[in-house]
């Protein structure tokens, strides 16, 4: 049985509505970097959004402060948008109506997510074409797998210099390449600068210490 558009927000989760409302004191142009670093972290293509990005830059545009978990909850609330949209598979003319039907997005807000929707919903549809996935059941099989994420089974990295060029000056820095390897067989491949691989690092030992603190 396929999964209605037009429920797509119909019930959500706890915190919702208080994001939303986090989001609306957000600048435009932020939540635009925020839905194509969002988009890009579906797609497996970047790290996703930093609360320690965002808190400055917020407090001197907005001319106002948001707290961490208030930055938190709006990097949660696009990763929810977009994530629960492609499941239901909302059509991108469908997108920004459904969302000023059913939530309390303001329209400016919503205006600067749509093109990042299309890339996701461009770049899902292409998968689906390539593995043959046309019918029903092949469908709902995909939006399973988008709730049974594959784990992760090893993680290589390696230090690098980046070939000289004149066209570029970042190409003669040093970059760290990560490799996960998910239990699916699936492998992703990073680069990451040497401030990004610190900052990766970082948040890992800390949910190392939370962890062995439990």
């Amino acid at each position: 049985m396929s999964l209605n558009p037009a429920q797509c927000f119909q019930s959500v989760p706890e915190g919702f509505h208080s994001a939303v409302d986090d989001l609306n004191r957000v600048h435009p142009d932020i939540i635009n970097e925020m839905s194509h670093k969002t988009v890009m972290f579906i797609l497996g293509r970047g790290l996703g959004c930093y609360v320690d990005d965002y808190q400055s830059w917020i407090s001197t545009v907005n001319n106002q402060t948001l707290s961490e978990k208030q930055i938190e909850n709006v990097i949660n609330l696009l990763l929810y948008i977009f994530r629960t949209a492609r499941q239901y598979r909302v059509p991108l003319a469908e997108f920004p109506k459904l969302l000023r039907s059913t939530t309390q997005i303001q329209v400016n807000k919503i205006k600067v997510m749509c093109p990042e929707y299309e890339i996701l919903l461009a770049e899902t549809k292409f998968r689906d074409e390539d593995n043959g996935e046309n019918t029903e059941n092949s469908e709902q099989k995909k939006i399973l797998d988008d709730f049974e994420l594959p784990r992760l089974k090893h993680l290589d990295w390696k230090l690098s210099i980046s070939t000289s060029s004149s066209d570029c000056e970042d190409l003669q820095t040093a970059k760290v390449t990560v490799t996960l390897l998910m239990t699916n067989s699936q492998r992703k491949t990073i680069d990451l600068s040497l401030s990004e691989f610190k900052k990766m690092y970082s948040e890992f030992s800390d949910m190392a210490g939370l962890i062995d603190s439990l």
